[in-house]
């Protein structure tokens, strides 16, 4: 099942995660407000959202890890998908919202070929003790607008 949003189409799961968010108020997009500046940010923030996950979802990789991932739940996806392990990580306090809300629909994180774990992407210890959880194979690194801030 998937819905209709500004930029494309998302799953169930992505609007799922989008409902979490917004908890405890309850996710209404409001169509009507007319700030131009704002609706060109939500626009371009979709459009990365769905490029990459168009870009990741048929490539010949087993491997994937997500820099500062955010809430962006592409990691449930793509570890469903026969053979694919994928690492998703932000800092500490992301992460354990982010367990929770997987918790809280039924998806229990850190199971399977899933992995949850802290990282501080700067950290070059932390970032290569969280490479090495990944089994042997292609890895594909996402960093999906993080050098932004830099």
């Amino acid at each position: 099942m998937s819905t209709a949003r500004a930029c494309g189409t998302y799953t169930k799961g992505e609007v799922e995660a989008a409902e979490l968010i917004s908890l405890p108020d309850s996710f209404v997009p409001d169509y009507s407000y007319r700030d131009l500046l704002s609706w060109s940010k939500i626009l371009h923030f979709e459009a990365r959202y769905l490029s990459i996950r168009r870009l990741i979802e048929d490539i010949d990789v087993g491997h994937f890890l997500e820099l500062s991932s955010g809430y962006s739940f592409r990691c449930l996806e793509l570890s469903r998908k026969r053979g694919r392990f994928y690492i998703d990580t932000d800092l500490p306090e992301l992460i354990e919202k982010t367990k929770q809300m997987l918790d809280s629909f039924g998806e229990p994180p850190n199971t399977g070929n899933l992995r949850l774990l802290p990282l501080n992407a700067i950290d070059d210890e932390q970032f290569q003790k969280t490479v090495d959880v990944l089994p042997p194979g292609k890895l594909a690194v996402i960093n999906a607008g993080r050098l932004i801030y830099f």
